[in-house]
């Protein structure tokens, strides 16, 4: 009973979450202008041996876009190797919908990127480093938008008043569809900035780990050499010592 008990408080501990929340407007990326979502960029450490979660209210018809690169992992394995970007930087990602189903999984991923269309709920973002032994640092994007112009614009077109002449014409049909379509662009704009700025923090803390195992392995070596010159030269010299003890300990072989 005992070990069983342990078992289910090592199985529990695995799973970390944050709490979900209730309503859309009380998110901290919320926009209260344009009644939407706003980009939500930011750096997790998922320790070895666990699942970290994360929830994100959605209204229905929206697209839910996540994106994540695996930029570094812990410190305290660097002194042994060099961490290699294929193998180490790699971590286990699903998503799963308000029911509860799995909607996207990926295994030993270095970087992801998911978009669906998602109905009114919360949605589970889950990171899984439980086949691990390293702390991995992941870099998460989290954007939820709207395809309809209701959304989209919000309560702006409230606080604009259009001339009779231009809706006649249907100029502001043709504005809205020529600024969504700006706005589209930028978003994904910004998104490749985000994903190829990880990419390039990813690289550089491999490159940076890669030049100080290279001056630990180079120091390591020099210091052997030298130590082993020593002690040919001991041993040099003690074979003409007709008192040396290392002579006397030869003789026996």
């Amino acid at each position: 009973m005992l070990v069983l008990l342990i078992l289910c408080l090592w199985i529990s501990s695995a799973w970390s979450v944050t709490p979900p929340t209730d309503m859309l407007g009380n998110l901290p990326n919320y926009n209260p202008v344009t009644g939407e979502m706003e980009d939500l960029d930011f750096r997790v450490a998922i320790e070895p041996g666990k699942v970290d979660c994360f929830y994100q209210d959605a209204a229905k018809d929206h697209n839910l876009d996540v994106s994540y690169q695996v930029v570094e992992i812990s410190r305290r394995f660097l002194w042994m190797y060099s961490p290699n970007a294929a193998s180490d930087l790699v971590i286990d990602f699903f998503m799963k919908d308000p029911q509860g189903r799995t909607i996207a999984e990926e295994r030993d991923r270095q970087e992801g990127n998911h978009v669906v269309t998602v109905q009114q709920g919360v949605y589970t973002i889950c990171f899984d480093n439980r086949r691990s032994s390293a702390t991995k640092l992941v870099n998460v994007e989290v954007y939820l938008y709207s395809q309809e112009d209701d959304d989209r614009w919000g309560n702006i077109q409230s606080m604009i008043t259009f001339p009779a002449e231009a809706q006649a014409l249907d100029t502001i049909e043709s504005i809205k569809a020529s600024i969504n379509k700006v706005r589209d662009d930028l978003i994904r704009v910004v998104h490749n900035q985000d994903e190829k700025r990880a990419i390039e923090r990813r690289d550089r803390v491999l490159v940076d780990n890669n030049l100080k195992y290279i001056n630990r392995f180079s120091l390591l070596s020099t210091f052997l050499m030298i130590a082993v010159g020593f002690g040919q030269i001991m041993i040099i010299r003690s074979l003409f010592d007709e008192k040396s003890r290392l002579r006397k300990l030869f003789k026996f072989f």
